[in-house]
Formats: structure tokens, C-alpha cells, sequence
């Protein structure tokens, strides 16, 4: 119930590279970037979630063209759609989004048969490189104001009560 409630509340970003190719996945980046480099300015004065898709859908055809400028010279193009799809639990930053469906901005590049890069489009937590990903506070204050206060407790992996394992655990060794 949790999962639904939060996926009203957010437009995910889903690129799926043509292939697996080195060549088809730094495309599928290359083309990630376009299409953020077009879309974030216009949604960091949205407020909510539906409003995000109005505006992306408003821009399908300058997503596209962004897209396929970026897939130039390849003999394969870009679909771009907005699909409830599945999205397995993904972090962002300190925020741990659960599996379960999602509305997104799809974006297929060619046969779509490669490994894909996802994101959440608004409020806006995509990040390049994840590994030194820190959420915007406005983007925490958007999606805060969005949800209950246990639903983005949900989230907030810094909010999970932690054991003081020094104190509170007892090791227990058996063998039989």
C-alpha cells in the first residue's frame, strides 16, 4: 500500500540501450544526458507529480528529437512513451525507493535489448554517477511535502531505528 501511494507521487526516467554492446550502452548514457539536459530546467518549477507528466508529455516531441540528434548516424532511432512499469527497490542518495509499479518516462533506444538506466525524474534524483549521489534538499522537501509522514519515513533509510550492537547483542555459538 506503501509502494502505491509513493508511486503517485513520482515520474521515474527508464533508457533501455538498444544492446549490451560497450557501443549501445555509452549511447544509452549519451542519450540519458539529453534527455535530462532537456527536461530538469522546466521540472524544478513543478510541484507535483501529475504536473511533471503534463509537462513531459507536452515535450514527447522535443524529447524525441533530442534523442535521436543524440543516436545520429546509428541505423536505429528512439520510441518515447509514459508506461507504468515495474521498477525493482532502487537507493537514491539516503532515500530507498521499494520495488513495485511506477508511471515513467520510457524512453527505448532501437531494439531496446540492452541493459537499461533508470532514475526518478521528479522529484528530480538522478544522479551520474551514484556512487557520490547526494539528494537535492529541494527535491527531499518536494517529495516530503508530497507524502505522508510514514511513507517518506519509508524511504529515509537514515530514519531506520540502527541496534547499539556493542550493548544490545549477544553472540551465541552452537555446534552440534
Amino acid at each position: 500500500k506503501i509502494q502505491k501511494n509513493i508511486a503517485g507521487h513520482v515520474l521515474r526516467l527508464h533508457v533501455i540501450a538498444n544492446s549490451d554492446s560497450d557501443d549501445d550502452q555509452k549511447l544509452k548514457i549519451k542519450v540519458r544526458d539529453s534527455i535530462l539536459s532537456e527536461l530538469q530546467t522546466g521540472l524544478s518549477g513543478i510541484s507535483s507529480a501529475a504536473q511533471a507528466k503534463q509537462y513531459v508529455s507536452s515535450k514527447f516531441e522535443n524529447i524525441k528529437q533530442s534523442a535521436n540528434y543524440t543516436i545520429h548516424g546509428y541505423s536505429y532511432s528512439a520510441k518515447v512513451f509514459i508506461q507504468n512499469r515495474y521498477f525493482p527497490t532502487k537507493t537514491y542518495g539516503d532515500l530507498t525507493f521499494p520495488a513495485g509499479y511506477y508511471d515513467a518516462l520510457c524512453v527505448e533506444i532501437g531494439k531496446a535489448d540492452g541493459h537499461n538506466w533508470w532514475c526518478v525524474l521528479f522529484p528530480s534524483l538522478c544522479f551520474e554517477d551514484a556512487t557520490t549521489a547526494t539528494v537535492p534538499k529541494e527535491s527531499k522537501e518536494k517529495l516530503k511535502s508530497e507524502l505522508t509522514n510514514e511513507e517518506y519515513n519509508s524511504l529515509n533509510k537514515s530514519t531506520t531505528p540502527k541496534t547499539d550492537t556493542a550493548n544490545n547483542s549477544k553472540i551465541q555459538i552452537r555446534s552440534g
